[in-house]
C-alpha cells in the first residue's frame, strides 16, 4: 500500500490565517468599506445555462475562495483506500456491468441528443482556424471506423438544451478503481500460454463472451490494441496502442479499463480518445509500477465528456504528451489523472492539466517529485496575441461565452518537489466566462510562467485561485492580469505562504480591472515585486462604479517596482488598497515571554509592545504594556497626539485607544485640535476614529466643526460614525445633510448614526434612507429604524 504523504506547508483551509485576516480589515476600514462590500453583483448573467454553485459561489464572494480550494483538495483521492472484498477480479468486473448499463442506458434516453453530441462535444474547443486530422464534427466516429451522422450544424444558443438532455450518471469515487487495481497486484497468474485476439504475445486468460470481455496478459511483454472492455497486465514491459482504456457511447463501448501492474510500459496513439478516456462512459487506466510514457491525441488521459475517465499512475517517472482536452479534463463528467510519486513530465497543447468545461469538473493530481508541466504552444490565440498561443489550462475553467457557464478545473501538486509551470495565454488557477480555475501548490521552490491571464485571476465573469504553501517561488506573466487579479466582473486570489519570491507582470498583483475583486497576500519573506501596468492594490473605475483590489506583504524587507512598499499602506482607484507589513503576527521569539517590566520600558519600547497581537501566550504581555502605557497619563497622550497619529496599523490604533480611555480629559482637546488642524487625511482621519471610540460629549463640536470643510469619503464617512457614537441629538443637524452624499458610504453611516442617536426626529430621513436604491444604505436605515421601534424615547415605526 502507498504511504499517505504528510504536508508540513501552509495548506488552505475554510478561514485565512490570521495574519492575512487581521491585515484584510485593516486595510478595508482605510477604506472605509466591509468585506461583504467587496461582494457586490457581479452574477450578471442570470440566465446562462448550467450555472454550478461553487463557481457561482466563488464568483460573488471573493472571501470564499480558500475555502472553496480547501474542500477541493481535502477531497482529493488519496490512492490508498482498503480493499475489504475477497476477489478484487470479481468485483471489478460487476462494477463494470453495472456501469455499462447505466451509461448505456443514459445514451438511449438522450432523446435523440446522442448522436448530435457525439459530433460536437469532442470538437467544441477544438481551433477551426487551425484543424489537425481529429478536429472537425465526426472525427471520434472516424477515429472508431464508424459512419459519420454529419455535420448537425448546431447553433450556439441551443448547445445548452442539448447537453441537459444527456442524463450522465453519477462519477464514481477514483479511489475504487486504486483500490481494486492494488489489490489485483497479489494476485496469482497461472501459466501465460494462450493467445487472445488483438493482443501480441501470450495471455494467461480471456473472455469474449459476457457482457464485459476481459483479458489477462502474461508476465513477458505484450501488445494490446482496443479489443477488450478490460485488461489486467500481471508484468512486462508493455505497450498500449489505439482506444485502449477509453469508452465511447457512439461505438456501443460503454466501459473500458486497463491495469497495468508492473513493468515500464509504453501507451502510444493518435487517436482522441485513449487512456482513461470516457465519452458517454467510463474509461480507466490504471497503472502501478514503472517509468512510463503516455502519448495520445485530443480528449485522453484522464478525460470525462458526458462520462468519466480517469488515468492513475502509482509509481514512478513518468512522461506525459496529449492534444487538446486532457490530462485531468471534462466537460458534462469528470476527468482525473492522479500521479501518486516520482519526477514527471506533462505536456498538453491546450484545455488541460486540471480543465473544467461545461458541466465539467476536471483534476489533474501529484501527489509527490519534482515535476513539470507545459501548457500551449500550438494553437496561436488569433486575433489578440498572434505569437502566442492558447494553453487554457494547469488549474483552468471556461464556459462559451455569453450561452453556457463553465465548470471547475484543478492542479494540485501536493509534493515537496522543485516544480516548473509554464502555460502561455489562460493558465495557472485562472477562469474565463463562469468558470473556477484552481491551482495548488504544497511546497518547493516553483516557477510560475505564463504569457497572460493567469496565476489566481478571473477573466469575465469568473474566478482565478493560486495557492502556494512555501518556498523560494518565482511569478512571470508578460502580460496580465495575472498574479491575484480579475477583470470584468470576476474574483482573483493568489497567497504565497513563505519563501523569498519574485513577481513580475505588466498589469497583477491585486489589479481589480472593470468592476472586479481580487486578494493578493504574500505572507512571508524577502520579496521583489515588479508591476509595471497597474497593479499592487488597484481597482480602476468602469461602467460608473468602482471594483475592489487588496494587495498584503506581511513580512521582511521587500523591494517594489510599482506604488507600494515602504512598510506603509497606500491606497489607490477606486478602492484599492496595499500594505507592506513588517510582521503579520508576535515574533516567534515573544510567544512564551513572561509580562516582563513594561513600567521599566521608555515610551517608544512600551508602545511597540503595546502594538503587539494580543493572542495566545502573548495576550497577558501586551495587556500589561496597554495597561501601563494608560497609567502614562498626560505623558502618553502627548506622545500618542504628537508621534503616532499617521499610523495605519489597526493594532497600533488599539493600542493608543486603550491608553486614551484611561485619559479622557487631556486626549479629547488634544484630538479635537489635532483634527481641526492637520492636513493630513489619515491623522485626521484617526482622531475621528479615536473621538467616536472615546465617546465623550466634549470631542463633539470638533467632529461637527470639521464636517463643513470639504473631506474625502472616506474621512466623511470616519466623522459621521464618529458622532454617532458619541450619541448627542444635538448632531442631527451636522449630520443630516450627508444623508444625500453621493458616496453610498457616506449614507450607510448617516443611517447608521442616525439610528445610534436613538432620537425620533430622524425618522422621516430615516424613512427616506430606507428607499435607497443601494442594498447597504437601506439595510442600515432599516435596522435604525428597527433600533428607534424598540426604543422607548423614540418614534419609530
Amino acid at each position: 500500500m502507498l504511504a499517505v504523504l504528510v504536508l508540513v506547508a501552509l495548506a488552505p483551509d475554510q478561514q485565512l490565517p490570521a495574519g492575512v485576516d487581521s491585515a484584510l480589515a485593516v486595510c478595508l476600514d482605510s477604506l472605509d468599506i466591509t468585506r461583504g462590500q467587496m461582494n457586490f453583483d457581479r452574477h450578471w448573467s442570470k440566465g446562462v445555462a448550467l450555472p454550478d454553485s461553487t463557481v457561482l459561489r466563488a464568483l460573488t464572494d471573493v472571501h470564499s475562495l480558500p475555502g472553496i480550494l480547501a474542500g477541493e483538495v481535502g477531497a482529493l483521492p488519496d490512492c490508498n483506500t482498503a480493499y475489504g472484498g475477497e476477489d478484487p477480479m470479481a468485483d471489478l468486473l460487476l462494477l463494470l456491468e453495472g456501469r455499462a448499463e447505466a451509461y448505456s442506458a443514459a445514451f438511449d434516453s438522450a432523446a435523440g441528443a446522442g448522436d448530435t453530441l457525439a459530433c460536437l462535444l469532442p470538437v467544441v474547443f477544438a481551433d477551426a482556424d487551425h484543424p489537425g486530422q481529429w478536429d472537425s464534427p465526426g472525427a471520434l466516429h472516424r477515429s472508431w471506423g464508424l459512419a459519420e451522422p454529419g455535420d448537425p450544424e448546431v447553433e450556439p444558443d441551443s448547445l445548452a438544451g442539448l447537453l441537459s438532455r444527456w442524463p450522465v450518471p453519477p462519477p464514481l469515487d477514483p479511489d475504487t478503481f486504486t483500490c481494486l487495481a492494488l489489490e489485483l497486484g497479489g494476485m496469482r497468474v497461472p501459466a501465460a500460454d494462450m493467445a487472445a485476439p488483438g493482443v501480441e504475445g501470450a495471455v494467461a486468460d480471456f473472455d469474449t463472451t459476457g457482457p464485459v470481455s476481459w483479458v489477462i496478459g502474461g508476465p513477458g511483454p505484450n501488445t494490446y490494441g482496443g479489443g477488450f472492455d478490460l485488461i489486467v497486465d500481471p508484468g512486462g514491459d508493455d505497450t498500449y496502442r489505439g482506444h485502449c482504456a477509453a469508452a465511447a457511447a457512439p461505438a456501443g463501448r460503454f466501459v473500458a479499463v486497463v491495469v497495468d501492474l508492473v513493468g515500464d510500459d509504453r501507451y502510444l496513439t493518435e487517436l482522441p480518445g485513449a487512456q482513461g478516456s470516457g465519452f458517454g462512459g467510463l474509461g480507466v487506466l490504471v497503472d502501478l509500477a514503472g517509468d512510463d510514457t503516455y502519448t495520445a491525441g485530443a480528449l485522453s488521459q484522464g478525460c470525462g465528456l458526458a462520462g468519466q475517465g480517469l488515468l492513475a499512475d502509482l509509481a514512478g517517472d513518468d512522461t506525459y504528451r496529449a492534444d487538446y482536452m486532457s490530462q485531468g479534463a471534462a466537460m458534462m463528467g469528470e476527468g482525473d489523472l492522479l500521479d501518486a510519486a516520482g519526477h514527471d513530465s506533462y505536456r498538453v497543447t491546450a484545455f488541460g492539466q486540471g480543465f473544467g468545461g461545461p458541466g465539467g469538473r476536471g483534476t489533474l493530481c501529484d501527489r509527490a517529485g519534482h515535476d513539470s508541466y507545459l501548457a500551449g504552444f500550438r494553437y496561436p490565440h488569433e486575433p489578440l496575441l498572434r505569437e502566442d498561443h492558447r494553453a487554457m489550462s494547469q488549474g483552468f475553467a471556461m464556459g462559451l461565452r455569453p450561452f453556457v457557464a463553465g465548470g471547475v478545473g484543478l492542479l494540485a501538486d501536493l509534493g515537496l518537489g522543485n516544480d516548473t509551470y509554464r502555460a502561455e495565454v489562460f493558465g495557472q488557477g485562472a477562469a474565463y466566462y463562469y468558470g473556477l480555475g484552481m491551482l495548488y501548490d504544497s511546497a518547493g521552490q516553483d516557477s510560475y510562467t505564463a504569457a497572460q491571464y493567469s496565476q489566481g485571476s478571473g477573466i469575465h465573469l469568473a474566478a482565478g485561485c493560486l495557492w502556494e504553501g512555501g518556498g523560494d517561488d518565482v511569478y512571470v506573466s508578460r502580460r496580465g492580469p495575472a498574479q491575484g487579479s480579475a477583470h470584468d466582473l470576476s474574483t482573483g486570489f493568489l497567497l504565497d505562504a513563505d519563501g523569498d519570491d519574485w513577481y513580475c507582470s505588466d498589469g497583477g498583483q491585486a489589479l481589480a480591472l472593470t468592476n472586479s475583486a481580487c486578494i493578493f497576500a504574500d505572507l512571508a519573506g524577502d520579496d521583489v515585486y515588479a508591476a509595471a501596468g497597474g497593479g499592487q492594490g488597484e481597482a480602476p473605475w468602469r461602467r460608473g462604479f468602482g471594483g475592489a483590489a487588496v494587495f498584503l506583504d506581511l513580512a521582511d524587507d521587500d523591494l517594489f517596482l510599482g506604488p507600494g512598499g515602504g512598510d506603509e499602506l497606500w491606497r489607490l482607484p477606486s478602492y484599492g488598497v496595499g500594505a507592506d507589513v513588517p510582521r503579520s503576527g508576535p515574533p516567534d521569539s515573544l510567544a512564551d515571554d513572561p509580562v516582563g517590566a513594561p513600567g521599566s520600558l521608555e515610551l517608544d519600547s512600551l508602545f511597540r509592545v503595546a502594538s503587539e497581537w494580543a493572542v495566545a501566550e502573548n495576550r497577558r504581555r501586551v495587556l500589561a504594556h496597554r495597561e501601563e502605557l494608560g497609567r502614562r497619563g498626560a505623558e502618553a497622550v502627548e506622545y500618542i497626539v504628537g508621534q503616532r497619529l499617521n499610523a495605519w496599523d489597526g493594532l497600533e490604533l488599539r493600542a493608543m485607544e486603550s491608553a486614551l480611555k484611561e485619559n479622557p480629559e487631556p486626549a479629547v482637546p488634544a484630538l479635537a485640535e489635532s483634527l481641526l488642524a492637520s492636513d493630513r487625511d489619515r491623522v485626521r482621519g484617526n482622531c475621528a476614529w479615536l473621538l467616536g471610540r472615546l465617546g465623550e460629549t466634549s470631542g463633539r463640536p470638533a467632529l461637527e466643526e470639521v464636517l463643513e470643510d470639504s473631506l474625502p469619503v472616506g474621512l466623511r464617512a470616519t466623522v459621521v460614525e464618529a458622532l454617532g457614537r458619541i450619541g448627542e441629538p444635538a448632531s442631527i443637524a451636522a449630520i443630516v445633510p450627508l444623508a444625500r452624499d453621493s458616496s453610498s458610504r457616506v449614507r450607510t453611516r448617516v443611517a447608521a448614526a442616525l439610528g445610534a442617536i436613538g432620537d425620533s426626529a430622524a425618522v422621516p430621513l430615516l424613512r427616506e434612507l430606507a428607499g435607497d436604491p443601494q442594498l447597504d444604505v437601506r439595510s442600515a436605515a432599516e435596522h435604525a429604524l428597527e433600533e428607534l421601534r424598540g426604543n422607548p424615547d423614540g418614534a419609530g415605526g
